[in-house]
């Protein structure tokens, strides 16, 4: 864009919309300042009966938005793409904000939206639109978010961190896209494909965070529960905070790559902390070489193979830096000393025994870097850390306790292809990429040097490729005594153990009396949802009778925007044809699914609270509020109903502080994917009432799980 500073206005303009975006929005206006124009586009008057200004791609006679009524061709074109309770609607291109201000001032009531990311690939572009409209009251408005000039792990990252906020993530099937067909987006359409992509990846990995069986949570709680000595007798992990500043960590893992280096790690274990995943520790110990830490997470017995076999005397100084979620017999089975190292869960504050709690990912390699991270280490060093086959279609190193080819990879149907260390595609499975992300997340928010000396493996967003001999000649030079700082620290662990023990006594049989109170509670909900099911169904057949699918949804001018099937899928979404004449809609469903309506509120566990408002009027009704419903008889009832099936739940939930502490990381699995099913409920009627009865209907689910699942919980505690 040509700038004349002779026209001050242009400046003014951008300074007040600096002022705005930097309110809510203060990283993206740092960024947006940073940035210095490269001229690509030209700011022209198209339609003269329409004095918007448009933009043209210098020499070729391309424009963002059509040439004649640009800004109606925008409406039209958010008109033809009917959402019903796009409760999070994803906004693919900012452009000149038209397709942002029409959509917000016309649509996103009507599609009872509660939040607006918008995604722009181009900060030139962004900047352009920033001298030339007031977009002031865009930038103010909450719950509209813009991720603008981001790409690859930056964009995933803050595309994580976005849906974590308030636990948006709960409105991933009531998400769906919305876009302005221009020229502009099938040139940029590799980009827009791979943010439709990054975002669905997202939301998977976000939605793992939380677990997928309550079982396996369950097993986990147990084995904790066995493990109630060694915690209690232990030190924990918090005695060790900072005592390594500064100092050199390595972490070793057991990728494949690790035969061509391990040799170099003999003669380390006085220049830098050593940690071992508990699969890599005999592969170490072998060698001659004995680490200070060794790591463990997994629930499951198997893990006992990894550590087990050793003489005291040839651990004595090697500690076991295991979550207590691991199997009892694997504590049984290692002689050498122990660390307590939490895992953010929750029920390990409800036994009030305070041992340091790490947010730790899902492997023990993960959970290696955040204990380096939580003790100081600066830099810290990944080996053996492939997350990926290697070039011999071996999975693990030589030497691991269950062999180099745990993972066959000619029996694998899911393998991903992804960037490696050496600049070529190397293969990985769904699992480990997982736990690749999960490095990456962890990367970003470490404030110091992360050096990836793996030679070979999946390339690792946020870490410097070395090899182990440079990291060596470079950062560990200088000898220091880690065995003996971790002694020193451990030494001043205070044992409290009779105290502990009736405390603990305490909390057990109060929650298992809390817990049997949540399976009379349940019992009840059930019995209510049974006594209304004869009505409830009644309302269902009669809205049925009028055509369940045909529901009317009106834009604010009137205009129909009933719910087609799905929107467009990300391939024609961002191809959508080279001219500004293209009005494409289509019925493939993108992103994470089918996109459905709210629940209501007093069905939902309702946590996002930033929807946005524009001035002091709230765009939609927040999350799980279902709209409002017509003066009748009906409603009335219903409401009724309402109150007598979900006061039980809200006694279980509300009751007792045990729900939260000891029993959601048990229930929260399902619980997610419930709300998220009753978010969706809404988009199958015509009927706000039919859709609020199968939702009242439907918590017999949410009874029937909760109650089984804590009479587990008392049978378990019973026996402990």
């Amino acid at each position: 864009m040509a700038v004349n500073k002779a026209e001050p206005n242009i400046f003014d303009i951008y300074q007040a919309n600096i002022k705005a975006l930097s309110g809510l929005h203060p990283e993206l206006a740092r960024r947006v300042e940073a940035y210095r124009f490269k001229g690509a586009y030209r700011a022209v008057v198209t339609d003269e009966k329409q004095p918007v200004i448009n933009l043209e791609l210098p020499g070729t006679n391309t424009y963002y938005y059509r040439p004649e009524d640009p800004l109606g061709d925008v409406y039209r074109q958010l008109q033809s793409q009917p959402r019903k309770n796009n409760l999070l609607a994803v906004m693919m291109g900012f452009g000149l904000g038209y397709q942002v201000s029409v959509f917000l001032q016309h649509f996103a009531a009507a599609q009872h939206t509660r939040f607006l990311a918008v995604i722009e690939q181009d900060m030139e572009l962004f900047k352009t639109a920033l001298y030339l409209n007031n977009l002031a009251p865009l930038f103010m408005t909450k719950g509209v978010v813009f991720f603008v000039g981001l790409d690859g792990e930056e964009l995933y990252l803050a595309l994580r961190r976005y849906l974590e906020e308030n636990q948006k993530f709960i409105l991933l099937r009531t998400m769906k896209p919305v876009y302005y067909l221009t020229p502009f987006l099938g040139l940029q359409k590799d980009y827009y494909l791979r943010a439709a992509n990054i975002l669905w990846e997202a939301g998977a990995h976000q939605m793992m965070h939380y677990g997928d069986s309550p079982q396996d949570s369950l097993i986990g709680v147990k084995n904790m529960l066995d493990n109630l000595d060694v915690i209690i007798d232990s030190p924990g992990i918090n005695l060790l905070y900072d005592k390594f500043k500064n100092r050199p960590a390595v972490i070793v893992a057991t990728g494949p790559s690790l035969n061509k280096n391990k040799h170099l790690l003999k003669g380390l274990e006085n220049r830098a902390l050593m940690i071992s995943v508990d699969a890599s520790l005999k592969v170490l110990m072998e060698m001659g070489v004995r680490p200070h830490m060794v790591t463990s997470l997994e629930r499951v017995p198997a893990v006992r193979k990894l550590i087990d076999g050793f003489r005291t005397e040839e651990v004595r100084d090697v500690y076991l830096a295991a979550c207590p979620v691991i199997c009892q017999e694997v504590y049984a089975a290692y002689p050498g000393p122990k660390i307590i190292v939490y895992r953010n869960f929750d029920h390990f504050r409800w036994i009030e025994i305070e041992r340091g709690i790490l947010d730790t990912g899902p492997s023990s390699a993960n959970m290696a870097f955040k204990v380096a991270e939580a003790l100081g280490c600066n830099p810290i060093i990944l080996l053996g850390q492939d997350l990926a086959f290697g070039a011999d279609g071996l999975s693990h190193a030589a030497g691991t306790p269950y062999g180099t080819q745990q993972e066959p990879v000619e029996n694998r149907s899911d393998l991903l292809a992804v960037p490696g260390n050496n600049g070529q595609l190397v293969l990985t499975t769904p699992t480990w990429y997982r736990f690749l992300k999960y490095f990456e997340q962890d990367i970003a928010n470490y404030s110091g040097e992360c050096l990836n000396c793996t030679e070979g493996g999946a390339r690792i967003a946020g870490t410097k490729v070395m090899p182990l001999q440079d990291a060596v000649d470079r950062y560990m030079r200088e000898q220091f005594d880690p065995a003996g700082i971790i002694c020193a620290a451990t030494a001043g662990f205070q044992q409290n153990a009779a105290a502990d023990r009736a405390r603990v006594r305490a909390i057990i049989a109060d929650t298992r009396r809390a817990m049997q109170n949540v399976v009379d509670e349940c019992s009840k909900g059930l019995d209510a949802v049974a006594e209304y099911a004869a009505i409830l169904h009644q309302v269902i057949q009669e809205s049925n009778a009028g055509g369940p699918e045909n529901t009317a949804v009106k834009a604010e001018d009137g205009s129909d925007q009933s719910a087609a099937a799905g929107g467009l899928s990300p391939e024609q979404m961002a191809a959508a044809g080279a001219g500004a004449e293209s009005h494409q809609t289509g019925a493939t469903k993108i992103l994470l699914g089918e996109i459905n309506a709210p629940g209501d509120k007093s069905m939902t566990s309702g946590t996002a609270d930033e929807s946005f408002q524009t001035g002091a009027e709230k765009a939609a009704p927040g999350r799980g509020t279902a709209p409002a419903w017509p003066e009748s008889a009906e409603r009335d009832a219903l409401a009724r109903i309402a109150a007598e099936i979900l006061k039980h739940k809200e006694t279980c939930i509300t009751a007792h502080p045990s729900f939260q502490l000891f029993f959601t990381h048990i229930f929260q699995s399902f619980m997610i994917r419930f709300e998220m099913e009753m978010c969706a409920v809404s988009e199958k009627y015509a009927s706000e009432q039919a859709a609020k009865a199968e939702m009242l209907l439907r918590q017999a689910e949410w009874f029937t799980a909760a109650r089984d699942l804590a009479m587990a919980c008392v049978e378990m505690l019973r026996n402990i």
